[in-house]
């Protein structure tokens, strides 16, 4: 989902994108395609001279964490080690993809220096793939930047494809006029798929040594029930509204963006308005669920 959108963008603007994943053909906006299983012993293929390695591999699924966390450490934590082999090779630049759960969520906004106190087997996976990237850009001098995503949502994003799945599911549902459950109190913080990309554009053309964290998000909380509620909007859906709430679930994860926009230029562009309108013609438009 992020690395299509990603690709996409970055071949737009001019670059030669070398795509990799696990199985299957890359984006067609792709230079060219390797297939390589980064939670696996075997090293990565030689690819020549590369200016920049955008790190985005991995398992999005908090769920996945839980039920495989060594599994998912092979492939979020040592995969990032992997990846940093390949800067280290031809002295490139190293984006990471890291995540909001490496924080332990609060009622204030957080910003990157909030205490990293995961709450989950995913949120530790994240914090570990951190720390191999500031190792490389301490020991090794390895120039980049950390980008901690809030929940990512938008065109191409299906239930099954990262941590940001609430999006997914209550839209699905608002499309089908299927009941739609709330289950949770906590506010949260949803980035377009447009503005993660503009994000990492941004971090690409400003690699620091050593990579520095930034958190990428919007700044506006937004409750699960205030987000049925502007996807059933924006869908025209009848679709029931069902609250079901776990009592202890009422933090909050909602990104202090000052630094990007400091030493970035990141400012989202895209109001979740907007961002669920285009959404919800996309999953019209394409049925990745069966009606």
């Amino acid at each position: 989902f992020l690395g299509r959108h990603t690709v996409r963008a970055l071949a737009a603007s001019g670059h030669e994108v070398i795509s990799t994943s696990r199985a299957g053909a890359g984006p067609p906006e792709a230079t060219s395609h390797i297939v390589h299983d980064f939670a696996a012993a075997s090293p990565f293929p030689e690819v020549g001279s590369i200016d920049t390695v955008v790190h985005l591999a991995g398992d999005g699924n908090v769920r996945h964490a839980y039920q495989d966390p060594v599994a998912v450490t092979r492939l979020n934590a040592e995969g990032t080690l992997t990846a940093l082999q390949i800067a280290c090779r031809s002295e490139a630049s190293f984006v990471l993809a890291s995540s909001q759960r490496v924080y332990q969520p609060r009622s204030s906004p957080l910003d990157e220096d909030a205490p990293k106190s995961p709450t989950d087997p995913y949120g530790y996976t994240k914090l570990a793939a951190e720390l191999y990237v500031e190792m490389a850009g301490r020991v090794f001098g390895v120039r980049g930047a950390v980008l901690r995503f809030f929940s990512i949502y938008g065109p191409g994003q299906t239930i099954d494809e990262g941590e940001s799945g609430v999006v997914a599911i209550l839209g699905a549902r608002a499309v089908s006029g299927a009941p739609m459950v709330v289950m949770s109190r906590q506010r949260k913080d949803f980035v377009e798929i447009s503005d993660a990309v503009d994000a990492i554009l941004r971090a690409i053309a400003r690699p620091s040594a050593p990579p520095r964290p930034y958190n990428i998000g919007t700044a506006v909380p937004t409750t699960v029930l205030e987000l049925a509620r502007a996807l059933r909007t924006a869908a025209a859906s009848a679709s029931d509204i069902v609250e079901s709430y776990s009592e202890s679930d009422s933090e909050s994860l909602v990104a202090d963006t000052h630094r990007a926009a400091q030493e970035l230029g990141y400012r989202p562009r895209t109001t979740l308005k907007e961002g669920l309108r285009r959404y919800v013609a996309w999953l019209r438009a394409a049925r990745p669920y069966p009606t």
